[in-house]
């Protein structure tokens, strides 16, 4: 994986670097967890890491990473779409810890 862009934290920090290619980036955003997780300093190095954290303030950030995934770039991970009417049970689909990626809601 050449960009992982994660949001929870936590281990998920942790194991979201050991899926990066040589040359990769982290980008972490604004995460809801208040632990972090640990880091293999020795693992950034060997493979030449970036990490990159953000919480989303700039729009020329939030511009990017829209422009990478209209190139094709980045490919977010969708789960599910839910209609709008359905976001009831689109929370419920997460809470339950069902999805395996990001739920949508489509208006």
């Amino acid at each position: 994986v050449d960009v992982v862009v994660e949001h929870i934290g936590g281990d998920t920090f942790e194991r979201s670097s050991y899926a990066l290619t040589r040359l990769g980036t982290l980008v972490s955003i604004g995460s809801h967890d208040t632990h972090w997780g640990r880091l293999d300093l020795r693992h950034v190095y060997s493979k030449n890491l970036k990490i990159l954290g953000t919480n989303l303030g700039s729009i020329l950030e939030l511009r990017t990473i829209l422009d990478y995934i209209a190139a094709g770039r980045l490919q977010p991970v969708i789960d599910r779409a839910f209609p709008l009417p359905d976001a009831r049970a689109a929370v419920q689909h997460v809470l339950d810890r069902k999805n395996k990626g990001k739920v949508l809601l489509v208006p």
